[in-house]
């Protein structure tokens, strides 16, 4: 199994970067369709309200934080059932986007940029994510999506805690999700705590094997759990070393196969924090301890919330794009916002 894995892994990175762009801009043709407006549902398009942001209030026109350069960022509103959402992936020009929300829906939306950088939302549809029959999914146990990642042409993988499972997603033609097709995942991850299930999943570019990493399933030495999971269900775990009390909430893969990990803190008395960690390609391997190093690391000095949610593109002049959002537990003192930074090349 293990030796399985790592042919895998070997063999991904050239091939999974052009794989990926391909499948990107064929999966997200179905959203350009959608121009109707209306009021807030759980199935149909949805009226939002964006308000541009910057990320330093205390320095507007400060662009560069650390490795990162701030592209725009929006806080987005509308009525319920809006919000919640916790996994997030881009097309390839990074014009559109489907996210999955923690009460068990798909968000589809037009990405605008009037100046270069993000501006504001368009076309956004909600719909019910659906289970294994088609059904609609019900109570919190069974609709908690939280990761999402592209797996193949038009399909996608969710994950979802408190029922541990990992699904498989297909978009047909008219851009209409599908029904789930459960993936066999390991015990370990079946067995995982209530709400403290897998926050990040991907799959490594260039194979079919699957990365999958717990909120806060600890070793005996703090380190975070990950999992590789090949298409049989056979398992090899991986860590991830933790520190200054930060959790995982999501992963994605650069176009040069290094890993990027979206880590979230919440602290009573000190706020909220968020912190992009980047891990080279090499590192990543059955029963290693990961490591990587921190590109950005932001406390409530700026504009953060409980950031959930990653994704990478390439902008038009070719650099790497990453986009976060925000998981606002539907709370009146909480915020949906999408924040975007290049990575710089210096």
């Amino acid at each position: 199994m293990r030796r399985r894995i790592r042919r895998r892994i070997a063999t991904r990175a050239v091939k999974g970067i052009a794989f990926a762009g391909a499948l990107a801009v064929a999966l997200f043709a179905f959203v350009a369709h959608r121009h109707d407006s209306g009021a807030a549902r759980a199935d149909g398009p949805i009226s939002v309200q964006t308000e541009r942001i910057v990320f330093d209030p205390a320095d507007p026109g400060r662009t560069r934080f650390g490795a990162l350069v701030w592209r725009g960022g929006l806080r987005v509103t509308a009525p319920s059932p809006f919000g919640g959402i916790s996994g997030l992936v881009l097309s390839a020009d990074g014009g559109r986007f489907i996210a999955v929300t923690d009460n068990g829906n798909w968000v589809t939306a037009r990405l605008d940029y009037g100046d270069g950088n993000l501006g504001g939302l368009s076309d956004v549809v909600m719909t019910p994510i659906s289970g294994a029959a088609g059904e609609r999914l019900r109570g919190k146990v069974d609709k908690d999506a939280e990761g999402l990642a592209f797996l193949g042409e038009n399909e996608l993988l969710v994950s979802f805690e408190r029922n541990h499972r990992i699904a498989q997603y297909r978009i047909d033609d008219e851009g209409r999700f599908g029904r789930a097709r459960y993936l066999p995942v390991p015990d370990a991850i079946a067995h995982l705590p209530d709400n403290r299930g897998i926050e990040a999943v991907g799959v490594l570019p260039g194979s079919d094997v699957v990365v999958a990493i717990a909120e806060r399933a600890l070793d005996s030495a703090g380190n975070h759990s990950g999992w590789l999971i090949a298409a049989d269900g056979g398992a090899e775990p991986f860590w991830i070393s933790r520190s200054d009390g930060f959790d995982i909430t999501d992963l994605s893969f650069l176009p040069d196969g290094d890993l990027i990990l979206l880590e979230r803190r919440y602290l009573p008395f000190l706020g909220g924090a968020f912190r992009l960690r980047r891990v080279e390609r090499g590192e990543l391997g059955p029963g290693e301890v990961l490591r990587g190093r921190i590109l950005f690391s932001a406390d409530d000095a700026y504009v953060v919330d409980n950031m959930e949610g990653l994704a990478v593109h390439r902008g038009k002049n070719g650099g790497t794009v990453l986009s976060l959002i925000s998981d606002d537990n539907f709370s009146a003192a909480q915020s949906t916002l999408l924040l975007q930074f290049a990575i710089s090349e210096e």
